[in-house]
């Protein structure tokens, strides 16, 4: 019976994937990507991103080992990975790591064409473009998640499963590193009205700031130990395209 299982899983099509989004977070999820490639379990069928120097293969190359452009479409329009579904079919998820600000309607457009996806946190920084998504993403009935890794790391499950069973009085994360250490940015932020340094998650505009970026994810953590979140209330103020919450009052539901 093990056997025969085996097979199965052995000759299960390879998952076809399109990445939108080839900055730092997009190569290091194509480098993973590429290697489940070698072994039969995916296929990266589609790359898209907004500025052209990112989709070369020389520039691909020094992040990929023995990366190949042959038999992947490479675009500037995420449309054109869409048209691929109607006319090729040749996407089944798509990956977006794109910064939470220039979210252009993508998700809600691959939720709408029935494409599984995984996103980067933040997804949206306004409420009313990230509900629409989750609305997009239900009413379709697609398998979605987000990019929060930090549930996976052990220190955090030991937390989790200490954490079970017990009743939660109140909760505080603080959290110190670095904003940028681990590698470099390369969107041209510096020709897109953003920051000079290209360190666009420091900046109000393209991330809502290192609290939202960085902090997202000590939010996250929460409730992943203590229960989902309940916005009991809460007042936003609005700053340019930007959605903020103001004294906002949750409520936690604990184990």
């Amino acid at each position: 019976m093990a056997s025969e299982k085996l097979t199965t899983a052995i000759q299960t099509p390879p998952v076809r994937i399109a990445i939108v989004g080839l900055g730092q977070r997009g190569l290091q999820h194509l480098s993973l990507l590429w290697k489940l490639q070698s072994e039969g379990l995916v296929q990266i069928t589609a790359l898209v991103d907004a500025h052209q120097k990112n989709l070369t293969a020389q520039k691909i190359c020094k992040y990929v080992d023995n990366f190949s452009l042959d038999d992947i479409n490479v675009s500037n329009d995420f449309l054109s990975v869409l048209e691929l579904i109607s006319t090729e079919n040749r996407v089944d998820a798509v990956y977006f790591a794109l910064p939470p600000g220039v979210h252009q309607g993508e998700i809600v457009a691959a939720a709408t064409f029935g494409l599984l996806i995984f996103t980067e946190k933040p997804m949206s920084l306004s409420l009313n473009q990230a509900i629409q998504m989750e609305k997009a993403i239900r009413e379709n009935g697609v398998i979605s998640t987000v990019g929060f890794q930090q549930r996976y790391d052990p220190r955090y499950q030991a937390a989790q499963i200490f954490l079970q069973n017990k009743k939660l009085v109140m909760m505080t994360i603080i959290h110190n590193s670095t904003l940028e250490s681990h590698s470099v940015k390369h969107t041209p932020t510096e020709n897109l009205g953003g920051p000079s340094n290209r360190v666009w998650t420091a900046n109000f505009e393209w991330s809502g700031s290192t609290v939202v970026e960085a902090g997202i994810h000590q939010v996250d953590l929460m409730r992943y130990w203590g229960g989902d979140i309940d916005w009991v209330s809460a007042n936003y103020v609005k700053r340019d395209s930007v959605d903020i919450l103001n004294g906002g009052i949750i409520r936690m539901h604990t184990r």
